[in-house]
């Protein structure tokens, strides 16, 4: 069984996160593993760091070639864009093909699109809440859930220290994630002016394209910070009091997973399939969509309720301990197995 991961995203995001998470987890049990990719991709150079071979194409129509690919037995699409690679490779060589979706808003109706699903063999969705649209939109089609699993980061001691003696005093509030309208960094910043008289300090990481309205919006919020795309989450999730997710739709949100195995107490809003890992009071804190008095509540909550926040956090690690990597891997496997026949 040789397997392909299929992946054109040209940037580096959760997805991409998961899609490398997954390789390593199958190279370690010694499965044939090969890779479709962008070559601006962060997420190419990290698989070839594994070991494991790439073609690189930012194009549906390239790459279905490649002597690497002559002898693979199934295809597994982990993004949008590589969808339709998929497919034209399954309509000129016959591999069958699954999809992991990991986004929670419909999917076009657009003819191509649509025949590009159909052609899967199974969908994989990573919450609930996306295998209620796969399942709509297409009722006959086999769906999966196997959730994303967290991420680990390492932390360096010397840059924590640093970071807590610049913050001393204050109630850090971390916020991850690309700077998209549909984040709700704009409820954030609501909420933030209204905890400016209570020593809680906002700090936004990531970078995108809705940082212009955001910075504007921000102007004059003397809590809050924008510090741009880190590549040490590990440091940020030690230092931070509490991470945050007000987002309006999320497909998963594995940037709470990551909080979570790193002991971070978490905060989300009640949209898409967040309440697949948020369990409120017990995993975090379930706030509904676009409230920042809401989510200023929740943040004075795990500011002044110790106990409920240490319950939390540790019930939030047996959680993300049962859907840990090598608890999800093999479930994939056995949806690779079934699809060629094996079982």
């Amino acid at each position: 069984m040789k397997i392909c991961f299929v992946n054109l995203a040209s940037g580096y995001s959760g997805g991409e996160n998961q899609t490398f998470l997954l390789a390593r987890e199958l190279k370690r049990v010694n499965i044939d593993l090969v890779a479709v990719t962008h070559p601006r991709s962060p997420l190419t150079s990290k698989l070839e760091q594994i070991g494991v071979e790439v073609v690189k194409t930012t194009n549906f129509f390239r790459g279905h070639n490649a002597p690497l690919l002559k002898d693979v037995s199934l295809l597994h699409v982990h993004d949008g864009r590589g969808v339709h690679w998929a497919s034209v490779h399954n309509m000129l060589r016959g591999t069958p093909f699954i999809i992991t979706r990991r986004i929670d808003n419909n999917i076009s109706e657009r003819f191509l699109t649509k025949l590009s699903y159909e052609r899967a063999s199974l969908l994989v969705g990573i919450s609930r809440k996306i295998c209620s649209v796969l399942k709509e939109y297409l009722p006959q089609k086999d769906v999966e859930l196997i959730p994303s699993s967290p991420v680990s980061y390492e932390l360096e001691e010397q840059a924590v220290n640093g970071i807590r003696a610049q913050y001393q005093g204050k109630f850090l509030v971390v916020q991850a994630a690309t700077l998209l309208e549909h984040k709700g960094f704009d409820i954030s910043i609501s909420a933030a002016r209204e905890l400016e008289n209570e020593d809680v300090q906002f700090l936004f990481l990531g970078d995108g394209p809705y940082k212009t309205q955001l910075t504007a919006l921000a102007k004059g919020c003397s809590n809050v910070q924008f510090l741009g795309k880190r590549s040490d989450m590990g440091n940020w999730f030690n230092v931070a009091d509490c991470l945050i997710l007000p987002s309006r739709n999320e497909g998963l949100g594995s940037v709470l997973l990551e909080a979570m195995q790193a002991g971070t107490p978490v905060i989300g809003a009640n949209v898409g399939g967040i309440p697949d890992v948020i369990k409120d009071r017990t995993t975090g804190l379930l706030i509904p969509p676009n409230s920042p008095r809401a989510l200023a509540d929740a943040i004075l909550l795990e500011k002044n309720d110790e106990g409920l926040k240490k319950q939390m956090v540790e019930n939030a690690r047996l959680f993300v301990r049962s859907i840990a990597i090598e608890q999800t891997a093999p479930k994939y496997l056995a949806i690779y197995e079934r699809v060629l026949g094996y079982n």
